[in-house]
């Protein structure tokens, strides 16, 4: 399936800790998913089956003296797979909620293999710092597309 994850939408977390994933991106989620910390930011990740997939694969074969992968292993080793409830909401564990600073409002972003989960300030911050246009420039700089 071509990848359909990109945008922005602002959300409210509901007083059971759940989020509405838009409509658009919810058919790349219609198997479970992996919701877990992100590696870019104070934000949460959410991985469909297809992406999270090739990552335990390159995870499983990361060595004991592989400091760097061991490091990601423990990082996506606390998150959860989970899937969409009826109405296309998925439950964010308070672990994970508090990691991200996650109170009320959340702004998702859509990354092409997976679907950010920000604080709305932690979004403002990281733009700020990341998303600037001389930062962009810089990293435009050193990858081709």
């Amino acid at each position: 399936m071509t990848s359909n994850l990109w945008g922005e939408f602002v959300h409210q977390l509901d007083d059971k800790g759940r989020i509405t994933v838009p409509a658009l991106w919810r058919p790349q989620l219609a198997e479970d998913f992996f919701l877990c910390p992100g590696v870019n930011g104070n934000c949460l990740f959410i991985l469909p089956r297809s992406r999270w997939t090739q990552i335990q694969e390159t995870l499983g074969k990361v060595t004991f003296d592989d400091e760097k992968g061991m490091a990601l292993q423990r990082l996506f080793g606390s998150g959860t797979e989970t899937k969409l409830d009826g109405q296309g909401r998925v439950f964010i564990p308070p672990k994970l909620r508090a990691r991200a600073s996650i109170a009320d409002e959340v702004v998702l972003c859509g990354g092409f293999d997976r679907i950010e989960i920000w604080n709305p300030e932690e979004r403002r911050l990281f733009e700020e710092k990341e998303l600037n246009p001389e930062a962009v420039r810089e990293k435009a700089r050193s990858k081709r597309l």
